[in-house]
């Protein structure tokens, strides 16, 4: 089996399943970016016992149902009584991850760090393809309330909802509680009335629903490409897409897949954009747009820094709404305060000299999703940013729970354009230890709710675009940890001045803001 995305041009793959005679899934490949990780499964019957992804192997406990997951460390999930997983807890009983479903099981809300295996009624959460995989080679696409095929419930009068199919089910059942309820009351209000009218309401609209076509209107069919709808945080989950991460990054020279963009160059017609990133999902449950930015906050941004506020095409989605604007805002004054205080300059001229804004505008463009391409497949991403070229960044989805991280995805993008507006290019000088021991010394992400590292690609752009983040807030990871930094002498004995990272990117910033 095999699940394609169709962008309206051209069908791009994003998942590839093998199954045994007896209908259960064995593996699973997904793509993104020109990348590919094939997960094996080992199964007790229809239940996985442990998910091997490249190398990345977690396993499962199991009492009546799930109860916990083991990668690097045990986290159990809480399930409500419908088996669907609320939170996700450490050994401590702390809750690292929350989460919300409508109705039809799709996310509403995520908040903290990391993935659900198990998802709606149980089905596991393939990030690759955003569908819940129910046994059986079965599939149920939570974005539309429907399983792909009739196989899951043959007999019922409608096949591919999740509940038994007859509609009338959803309306008299109901009604059932509210008349047990209502025949013990000797008196009856105008209260009473109202609240019998809504739930006939209600169950009138599941029956519709239940009735009614299968696909409802701007969704896709149920054998149309599913949307992706996974976060973008590390994925623990046994159907790990390749990469973990949020877009981002520029074209270093062509000495590592990054995005678009080299130096002060405008990218040519046959230029290859290439970044391997995972794509992160738009959530269902758009909040209400609370407008465009007021002019004195996008003007200001403009005249102080050059710094141009572009709104897109989508009504919503590529809008640089209030709270957009004022994430903008904090990150672009927090990297112009930190360039100040290493210069000595004020904050408008420092950010002005570093990102040479004079008499070019560093366009921040809102889109929607945006395009890369990395070996010569070229495939869309609705998540995180990309930086184009020394003057233009383009954000999608940003709206995480924490400002913060859309402050941070933001300062990391514009750590990208610090590293294209110079030649030779700051990443390149980065000690070589430094891509592979990155979670050595910089944050991690288990800060509750709140993105330190946008993109986990050991990568010199990348590391160097979360090397720019945590020297803007000092923020750091443990790395005068005795282990982490006697692993950091070790892996690169012969330059003492690497063995402090804070220091290290100090010392540079300073020389490459000169």
């Amino acid at each position: 089996m095999a699940v394609d995305a169709h962008d309206g041009s051209s069908w791009t793959p994003q998942a590839q399943m093998t199954y045994d005679g007896l209908g259960q899934r064995l593996s699973m490949t997904g793509f993104a970016g020109g990348q590919s990780v094939t997960t094996q499964y080992a199964l007790d019957g229809s239940r996985v016992l442990s998910a091997d992804a490249s190398g990345n192997v977690t396993t499962y406990l199991y009492g009546l149902g799930p109860i916990g997951q083991l990668t690097d460390v045990w986290a159990y999930g809480l399930p409500d009584g419908t088996g669907t997983q609320r939170q996700l807890v450490d050994p401590q009983g702390e809750i690292t991850l929350a989460a919300s479903y409508t109705p039809w099981g799709d996310a509403l809300s995520v908040s903290g760090e990391g993935n659900f295996t198990y998802g709606y009624f149980g089905g596991v959460m393939d990030t690759a393809t955003g569908l819940l995989y129910v046994g059986n080679g079965q599939y149920y696409d939570p974005t539309t309330g429907r399983f792909l095929n009739r196989n899951v419930n043959p007999n019922s009068a409608n096949p591919y909802v999740p509940w038994g199919g007859e509609p009338t089910g959803a309306l008299i059942a109901p009604l059932v509680l509210l008349a047990m309820l209502y025949s013990r009351k000797k008196r009856r209000g105008k209260l009473d009335t109202l609240i019998i009218l809504l739930v006939l309401c209600v169950g009138i609209g599941m029956s519709l629903a239940a009735c009614g076509p299968d696909t409802p209107q701007g969704e896709s069919s149920p054998t149309s490409e599913p949307r992706s709808t996974q976060s973008n945080q590390d994925n623990n989950a046994p159907t790990q897409p390749p990469v973990s991460g949020t877009p981002g990054g520029e074209t270093d020279k062509g000495s590592n897949p990054a995005n678009p963009g080299s130096g002060t160059k405008e990218l040519s017609a046959d230029s290859t954009v290439e970044c391997y990133v995972t794509s992160t999902p738009t959530p269902t449950g758009t909040p209400t747009p609370t407008g465009a930015p007021t002019l004195s906050v996008a003007q200001w941004l403009e005249d102080m820094f050059g710094v141009e506020l572009l709104n897109g095409s989508d009504l919503y989605d590529g809008m640089w709404t209030t709270d957009r604007a004022d994430g903008a805002r904090r990150a672009v004054v927090d990297v112009a305060n930190k360039l100040s205080q290493i210069t000595g300059k004020d904050s408008s001229t420092a950010f002005r000299d570093s990102y040479n804004t004079y008499n070019k505008n560093l366009v921040m463009r809102k889109v929607a999703s945006y395009e890369v391409t990395a070996n010569g497949v070229t495939t869309p991403y609705n998540g995180g940013g990309v930086t184009r070229g020394a003057h233009l960044i383009e954000f999608a989805w940003i709206d995480y729970p924490r400002p913060e991280s859309m402050r941070n995805n933001i300062v990391h993008e514009l750590g990208h354009a610090f590293n294209v507006n110079r030649d030779p290019y700051p990443a390149d000088s980065l000690p070589d230890n430094y891509k592979d021991d990155r979670n050595l010394f910089l944050h991690n992400n288990k800060d509750p709710g709140v993105m330190w590292q946008a993109d986990l690609l050991h990568t010199d752009s990348e590391t160097f675009a979360d090397m720019f983040v945590a020297y803007t807030y000092g923020v750091w990871g443990n790395w005068n940890d005795p282990i982490n930094a006697d692993l950091l002498k070790k892996h690169n004995p012969g330059d003492p001045s690497s063995w402090n990272p804070p220091q290290w990117m100090d010392d540079h910033m300073r020389t490459w803001t000169k």
